[in-house]
């Protein structure tokens, strides 16, 4: 896949006019690399505010300034950069310090020898991971150790909406720790930080969240950690009083617009593919090897 959003876009808009959304045996899937990449969507990481909030939209950053106790002045009025735009902006000097967590640029970016010159340049780099012997983090100059997926507590959200539960069934290795742990307390040693409260365990942290989706598309207010247990997972919407989640969206027609249509994106077509000839013969894709997990962090050093 060439132009992979594209693509996506294109199976969206095809759904949308053939009446496939909503309904049994229809509706177009993302299929992401990683667990909790549709979490991580839901809350903050890609949108900016926890509950698909946008930093752009005034009432957004007002809602969560009231829920944590402090002024909205202190959110940005627009959301970062992407991570594409991240590399760029440090090659210029608008960016000087990077936190990389749970990931691994020297070996998931291409062009490799342009991301080790960008690093190098960074005035200060924190490597948050699971491993030590990252690439990446050998050019960091400070490395936070951090617990693996069963060392710490936490839900995930995966690609039907179904939040998971996972329980700790071992101690982090050595000095490692969870990243909730990470972040609390590198928060409290700012002064703004040391003025509000962060939420100790992860499941303290997922009540905040059951509050800030009440009445949302996401509403994950009817579940807690038993229920989720007992049901094995459950999807949202899942309002405070329903039995369970709701299996598919949109069965009623109406989306998340002022109008309640859907949108389409028109796609123009640009041919832009570099294609093998007699002097390139080859295509060339940056793609992931089956045997590994996505960028080799974890399995890149075994058989």
């Amino acid at each position: 896949s060439t132009h992979g959003s594209d693509g996506v876009v294109g199976i969206n808009n095809l759904a949308l006019i053939t009446g496939n959304i909503g309904k049994p045996g229809g509706t177009s899937l993302s299929i992401t690399g990683q667990c909790n990449a549709m979490g991580t969507r839901e809350w903050s990481s890609c949108s900016g505010l926890p509950g698909y909030r946008a930093l752009e939209k005034p009432t957004a950053r007002e809602d969560i300034a009231r829920f944590w106790g402090i002024d909205s002045e202190f959110f940005p009025k627009k959301r970062g950069l992407f991570q594409t735009d991240i590399f760029p902006a440090i090659e210029t000097g608008e960016i000087k310090g990077l936190w990389i967590i749970a990931t691994n640029p020297m070996t998931s970016m291409t062009n490799s020898a342009r991301i080790r010159k960008t690093l190098e340049k960074l005035e200060f780099l924190v490597v948050q991971d699971a491993y030590v012997d990252v690439e990446t983090n050998e050019y960091s100059h400070v490395y936070f150790p951090a617990g693996v997926w069963g060392e710490k507590e936490g839900c995930f959200t995966n690609t039907e909406r179904r939040v998971n539960l996972i329980r700790n069934v071992v101690r982090p290795y050595a000095e490692s720790k969870p990243d909730l742990w990470i972040f609390n307390q590198l928060a409290r040693r700012f002064p703004r930080g040391r003025k509000m409260r962060f939420p100790d365990s992860a499941e303290e942290v997922f009540d905040e969240l059951r509050q800030l989706s009440r009445g949302r598309m996401l509403d994950y207010s009817g579940m807690t950690y038993e229920r989720l247990e007992q049901q094995r997972g459950i999807q949202w919407p899942c309002p405070e009083g329903a039995v369970s989640g709701a299996p598919r969206l949109y069965t009623d027609g109406t989306f998340q617009h002022a109008d309640g249509r859907a949108k389409l994106i028109p796609l123009p077509f640009v041919d832009n593919n570099e294609r093998p000839d007699s002097e390139y013969p080859f295509w060339l894709n940056s793609g992931r090897v089956v045997e590994h997990f996505h960028t080799r962090t974890r399995t890149g050093k075994i058989g």
